[in-house]
């Protein structure tokens, strides 16, 4: 989404140039699952890595498999950036 906001996204794709090893050691997970979930993400036809470059097959499926919420960002008005109130448990709705 970040990439996409400054112009680094191609139909969906852009440079991935980590190493699952780099991507492991960085999140502090093992080889392993790093591995599994990109086999997983590939499996459920949410991605395609393939020489060093990502392709998102399904956008509004992977934000859902992830919870992805882009409030952080603080990007509205992009195609990723629809801004949505989070609300947590015992919190008050508005109506």
């Amino acid at each position: 989404m970040r990439l996409e906001a400054v112009g680094r996204v191609t139909d969906n794709s852009y440079t991935f140039p980590l190493p699952q090893t780099q991507i492991a050691e960085t999140m502090g997970l093992s080889d392993v699952h790093v591995n599994r979930t990109l086999r997983d993400l590939r499996a459920q036809g949410l991605i395609h890595l393939k020489r060093r470059v990502l392709t998102i097959l399904d956008v509004e499926p992977l934000k859902a498999f992830c919870d992805f919420t882009p409030n952080y960002l603080h990007l509205r008005n992009t195609r990723w950036g629809e801004h949505r109130e989070l609300s947590w448990p015992g919190q008050a709705q508005e109506g």
